[in-house]
């Protein structure tokens, strides 16, 4: 059996938000406002498009945000800060589901997928929110994602990753990547094309590499040992609906 290194999507997410503020990944053990809300918009986007298409114009998005929205606005900068993301978040997910497809049912939703990419003696892990089947050209695959906020590395990462596990899953790149950022409320998109193959391979592999080393400091770092309560939490808010 081949040992090959393995890397998951969310975990380089998460190298990439806070590696460079913190000199220390695992900084990313305690759960923070981005984590909370992130969570509670997996579970919103996955809890609508899994009702019957007839259903969903009578669901409000925001009770199904609230569902799992946090109680408590102590990881939040103060309560008004609390107030803004929840209720820019609400606006933006009501306008993007209402405007798009309400009335069809994704191919994946919210589904693992793993590729083996021998180039790179690695297997890649990633988690797809929504993938749709492009009824307009040759039946393409549209992906999207959906984050709270704009970061755009954690964004080219994606989309990179994405493109790479297409070609060696799916034999050929996706239709589109759309990422959706709810704070800003902008969309950024990643036609068919613009993305070349071997820049992806290059991309994936300097992120296989810095989530290695970072991996290494991790287990030598003194924070380490100072373990958060909360990052053992049941439905923790940084895997399947991050």
């Amino acid at each position: 059996m081949v040992n090959r290194s393995q890397i998951h999507d969310y975990e380089i997410e998460e190298m990439i938000r806070y590696e460079s503020i913190h000199k220390c990944t695992c900084s990313t053990q305690n759960l923070n406002w981005r984590h909370r809300a992130q969570y509670a918009v997996g579970h919103a986007l996955n809890d609508f498009y899994t009702l019957a298409p007839h259903v969903r114009k009578e669901i409000p998005m925001q009770y199904l945000i609230e569902r799992r929205w946090p109680r408590k606005t102590d990881d939040f900068d103060h309560p008004m800060h609390y107030w803004s993301v929840h209720n820019k978040i609400v606006e933006e997910l009501t306008r993007v589901v209402s405007s798009g497809r309400i009335d069809k049912v994704p191919v994946m939703l919210y589904e693992q997928w793993y590729t083996v990419v021998p180039e790179l003696d690695l297997k890649l892990s990633m988690i797809f929110q929504m993938v749709w089947q492009d009824e307009d050209s040759s039946g393409g695959m549209l992906i999207q994602k959906f984050l709270v906020d704009d970061d755009p590395g954690v964004i080219q990462a994606f989309a990179h990753m994405a493109n790479v596990l297409c070609h060696y899953a799916f034999g050929g790149p996706a239709e589109e990547i759309e990422v959706y950022t709810l704070l800003t409320g902008r969309k950024h998109l990643f036609p068919k094309g613009s993305l070349a193959l071997h820049e992806s391979l290059d991309y994936v592999s300097l992120l296989a590499g810095v989530n290695t080393r970072s991996a290494e400091l991790n287990i030598e770092c003194e924070c380490k040992r100072r373990k958060d309560s909360r990052s053992s939490d049941v439905g923790h808010p940084r895997n399947q609906f991050s």
